[in-house]
């Protein structure tokens, strides 16, 4: 993202109501763009991730990315703390209107495509 041609910063925002209502369309699947080992931290210095290429699983022009992410605090343990893209509650669990999310998700906005 630090190479884009977008935006300098990030957008907080809650995406699963938006994603629901259709306000945004994904055009990939999500994928892992980078993990954190803290228990075995690398050395210090800045360090940059490879570029990657996203699977575009529907046309369109891509606006934004969106980030969220997962905090694992134990290795035997599911993640305890999450930015879920999603609703964490459904209308099948008998919620009408889904739970939000205390921690909300990134949208890195793109250059307009001209």
């Amino acid at each position: 993202v630090s190479t884009c041609a977008g935006a300098p910063g990030y957008l907080e925002l809650q995406a699963a109501q938006m994603l629901r209502q259709r306000h945004m369309i994904p055009l990939s699947e999500p994928q892992r763009l980078c993990e954190f080992d803290l228990f075995h931290p690398p050395p210090p210095g800045e360090h940059a991730l490879p570029a990657q290429r996203l699977p575009r699983t529907r046309r369109g022009r891509a606006d934004a990315l969106l980030a969220w992410f997962e905090a694992c605090m134990h290795p035997t343990l599911p993640p305890l703390t999450t930015s879920p893209w999603r609703w964490a509650g459904a209308p099948s669990e008998g919620e009408m209107e889904p739970r939000r999310s205390h921690w909300q998700q990134a949208a890195f906005l793109l250059e307009e495509a001209h």
